[in-house]
């Protein structure tokens, strides 16, 4: 897959990504009802809405979907796709329950098991982080809604860069709804 066919897939995703933000915050907006996989993991219209839209945009690539929300594929199979898709539809469902708006859509595009690009949307706010592993370029863009044309969106893209790292200075991120007493304890 070379850069052209990359920054294609990375349309598809970006748009993909912000059609299921739309459906999500409809429902996010609405009354709607929580049920339970197997797992005891919630889930909601929003997560099944969500995954429909986006494998709608991704099916015709042909490239496997591996998704939450998709029929399960066995690893003895998925270990020899050389692509697929990795898809969070709806990631942070429990914080879409408490209507915090601490969730996004997330779908990245791998190749033998290491990122080509990802795409991070944050439908409640409107905000969205893409990037092209191969250039090396990650990009932030805020949206005035979830239609936002692919080409303002790039006009909109502010590039991002990492932060300068202090040896002294350790960041730790953790999750809000699975932080447990052995992750407090190992932070402090």
């Amino acid at each position: 897959m070379n850069g052209t066919e990359i920054s294609k897939q990375l349309e598809l995703a970006i748009t993909a990504s912000l059609k299921a933000g739309k459906a999500i915050m409809e429902v996010y907006d609405s009354t709607f009802e929580v049920e339970y996989k197997d797992d005891n993991s919630p889930l909601t219209l929003a997560d099944k809405k969500s995954n429909d839209i986006i494998n709608t945009f991704l099916k015709p690539t042909e490239i496997p979907i591996i998704s939450e929300e998709n029929k399960q594929i066995e690893f003895e199979v998925r270990r020899h796709w050389k692509f697929c898709w990795i898809v969070d539809p709806v990631d942070g469902t429990k914080e879409f329950i408490k209507r915090n708006g601490e969730f996004t859509v997330n779908i990245a595009l791998v190749k033998e098991g290491k990122p080509l690009l990802g795409v991070i949307y944050v439908p409640s706010e409107k905000t969205l982080y893409f990037a092209n592993v191969l250039q090396e370029l990650a990009y932030k863009s805020e949206l005035k809604d979830h239609e936002t044309p692919y080409e303002v969106i790039m006009q909109k893209a502010k590039k991002m860069t990492p932060k300068a790292s202090s040896s002294n200075l350790v960041e730790v991120v953790g999750s809000r709804s699975h932080m447990s007493q052995e992750t407090l304890d190992y932070i402090d």
